[in-house]
């Protein structure tokens, strides 16, 4: 059921995934919804009789925080008819709605996994059923629930360097805690400070290098199996491709424009020759 509701009739899910939202995406949004209207409504579940405010959202708290900014009085929401069972349940809605939507932080999204499992765990399930049941809520990798389940064991300093506000220059990337999370703490730190001496472009691999000579353990190399280099390889570009998206939106299209136009050009018709691998072998018969 749609309707529009004083906006102090809403109020956000306290738990909810999303931490971090970015000034000017609101503002742009604001603007929007001052000129053009708000098009689609947010999604909420009524409190329990009595609450006030009454509604409380599910998906949309960008929305309303923007409707918030640009001074409405009022915002269109759309009210979740099914019965919840749960708050995990609720939050688990929150967190693959807004997957398709502007991105979490990668601590966001750490943070919201881990509840998600604690939840799990909490009503019965052991941790394997937990994450393979994230995989198949979400259409994500076990490889990628694994990982950002892993950088819960950063030390709280670095959780911070990978906030997207932080410099580029001190930011630590994603696919850098993942080699680091695994570490004392004492270590990490000590890592992290020595990859600052490094242009971000190298750090990965420094970063690799550093915590074989800290662990002891020789550098994993690249393996003549192809099954097995196939997966290495599909995981080191899903983690390479994080890193970039890591970089403000304005940085990335800076650097994607000194790129000599012919390079930009192969780039692209290798990727859609991979996308079209990747298809073939989705649809191929076992």
């Amino acid at each position: 059921m749609t309707l529009r509701v004083p906006l102090n009739q809403v109020t956000p899910d306290p738990r909810q995934p999303r931490k971090y939202f970015r000034g000017s995406a609101l503002s742009a949004l604001a603007t929007s919804l001052k000129k053009a209207g708000q098009r689609q409504p947010i999604t909420v579940r009524k409190r329990e009789p009595g609450s006030n405010p009454p509604y409380e959202i599910i998906d949309g708290e960008r929305r309303w925080r923007a409707a918030k900014l640009a001074g409405l009085a009022t915002v269109r929401i759309e009210i979740e008819e099914r019965e919840l069972a749960s708050h995990a349940e609720q939050h688990l809605l929150s967190l693959a709605s807004n997957f398709i939507r502007e991105g979490h932080t990668h601590m966001e999204v750490s943070e919201a996994l881990q509840y998600q499992v604690d939840a799990a765990i909490a009503a019965g399930q052991d941790r394997r059923q937990a994450i393979q049941a994230l995989t198949e809520a979400l259409g994500k990798s076990e490889t990628w629930v694994y990982q950002y389940l892993q950088i819960q064991q950063l030390c709280a300093e670095l959780q911070e360097r990978m906030h997207p506000d932080t410099p580029d220059e001190k930011r630590l990337r994603f696919a850098e805690a993942v080699v680091l999370c695994t570490l004392p703490v004492a270590q990490q730190r000590a890592i992290y400070r020595a990859l600052l001496s490094y242009p971000p472009g190298a750090r990965l691999q420094q970063a690799k290098r550093l915590v074989a000579q800290a662990t002891d353990t020789p550098i994993q190399r690249r393996s003549n199996n192809v099954k097995v280099s196939t997966a290495r390889f599909v995981v080191r570009v899903a983690a390479e491709i994080e890193r970039v998206l890591d970089y403000k939106q304005s940085d990335f299209a800076q650097g994607l424009r000194a790129v000599p136009e012919a390079d930009r050009k192969a780039f692209r018709d290798a990727v859609k020759l991979l996308l079209e691998s990747i298809d073939r072998a989705m649809t191929a018969k076992r």
